[in-house]
C-alpha cells in the first residue's frame, strides 16, 4: 500500500495539468484585456498550474484576486504619474516577481512531508498578502494620500516616489493583506482560536512584506535621474531619448528585486508567526488542538 506522501506525489501532476487548463484560460483573458503581456501570460500560467497544483482552490482564489484587484486599482484614473512604472501590462519578468516565491512555496507545499506542508501554506498566503498589500499601498496611497513622506527619514517624496509612504497607503496595504488572510480560510463557520491566529499571521506577515518593499525601495533600490528634466525614475532612457544616471541604490536592485525580496520577507514573517502563536496557543490549552496535524490551513 502507497503512504500518503506516495499518493501526494502522485495527485500532483494531475493537479498540475488542471491548473494548467484553468491558468492558461485565466491569462488568455488578461491578454485580451492588455493586463499581461504575451511573455507575461506564460509566466502567470506557470504560476498559477504551480499554485494550483501545491495549494489547490483556495491559494488560487488568493492569487486570483491579487491579480485582479490590483489590475483593477492600476486602471483607476490618477493624478499622479509613477515615474517608475513601465505601463498597466505585466511582462513575465513582473509576474516572476511577484509569483515565483509564491509559487515555490506552494509547489513545495505540495511535495512536502506533513510536518513542513503547514508552514509552506501559511508561507504561501504571506507571500500574496505581501504583494497584495504592497499594491494596494501604491495604487490607494497615490490616489487618495496626501504628502508622502520617506519611510527611512520621513521628509516629503513626489507621489509615486520609492520608498513613500501615507497614512492611506498604509491602510491599504493593511486591507489588501486582511483580504488574502480572510481568503485562507473562507468557510462560513466561526474561526476557531487555531485559524484566527493563523489569519492573523497572514494577515500581520503580509503588511511587514509590505513596509519592506518601501524600506528597500528607499534604501537599496536603484534611482535614476533624467539629465534632461530632472525627475527621478527607474528608467535607462527618459524623455523620448535622453539617458538617465544612477543617483542612489545599487545597479542590480531594480523594482522587480525589490518585489521578489519583499515577497520573501513577507513569506518568512507569516511562517515565523504561525510557529511561535501556534507554539503559544498550544500550551494554553489541555489537548493542544493547534499542534502538530491540527496546524492546517484547510485548502480542498
Amino acid at each position: 500500500m502507497r503512504s500518503r506522501g506516495a499518493r501526494r506525489a502522485l495527485r500532483l501532476p494531475i493537479r498540475f495539468a488542471g491548473g494548467l487548463l484553468a491558468a492558461s484560460g485565466i491569462a488568455s483573458l488578461a491578454l485580451r484585456a492588455r493586463a499581461l503581456s504575451s511573455g507575461g501570460a506564460l509566466a502567470a500560467t506557470l504560476v498559477g498550474s504551480c499554485v494550483f497544483a501545491g495549494v489547490g482552490f483556495r491559494g488560487s482564489a488568493a492569487l486570483i484576486a491579487y491579480f485582479s484587484t490590483s489590475t483593477l486599482l492600476g486602471r483607476l484614473p490618477n493624478a499622479a504619474t509613477a515615474q517608475q512604472r513601465r505601463g498597466n501590462r505585466r511582462d513575465a519578468i513582473q509576474v516572476l516577481a511577484n509569483g515565483g516565491i509564491p509559487a515555490t512555496l506552494a509547489f513545495v507545499a505540495g511535495l512536502g512531508k506533513p510536518g513542513a506542508r503547514p508552514l509552506a501554506q501559511a508561507g504561501y498566503f504571506g507571500a500574496v498578502a505581501s504583494a497584495t498589500g504592497d499594491t494596494w499601498a501604491t495604487e490607494i496611497g497615490m490616489r487618495l494620500g496626501h504628502n508622502p513622506r520617506s519611510i527611512v527619514t520621513f521628509q516629503p517624496t513626489p507621489p509615486g516616489a520609492s520608498g513613500g509612504i501615507t497614512l492611506t497607503g498604509l491602510g491599504g496595504s493593511l486591507c489588501g493583506a486582511a483580504m488574502i488572510a480572510l481568503l485562507a480560510d473562507a468557510k462560513p463557520s466561526p474561526l476557531s482560536p487555531c485559524q484566527r491566529s493563523t489569519a492573523f499571521a497572514i494577515a500581520l506577515g503580509g503588511f511587514t512584506g509590505s513596509l519592506a518593499d518601501s524600506f528597500l525601495g528607499a534604501t537599496a533600490q536603484e534611482v535614476r535621474t533624467c539629465l534632461n528634466c530632472g525627475v527621478e525614475t527607474e528608467l535607462l532612457v527618459h524623455c523620448g531619448s535622453v539617458a538617465t544616471r544612477r543617483t542612489r541604490g545599487a545597479a542590480w536592485c531594480n523594482n522587480d528585486v525589490v518585489n521578489a525580496l519583499s515577497t520573501a520577507i513577507g513569506a518568512g514573517a507569516t511562517m515565523a508567526l504561525v510557529a511561535s502563536l501556534h507554539r503559544e496557543v498550544g500550551t494554553m490549552r489541555p489537548r493542544r488542538p493547534c499542534v502538530g496535524k491540527a496546524i492546517t490551513l484547510p485548502l480542498l
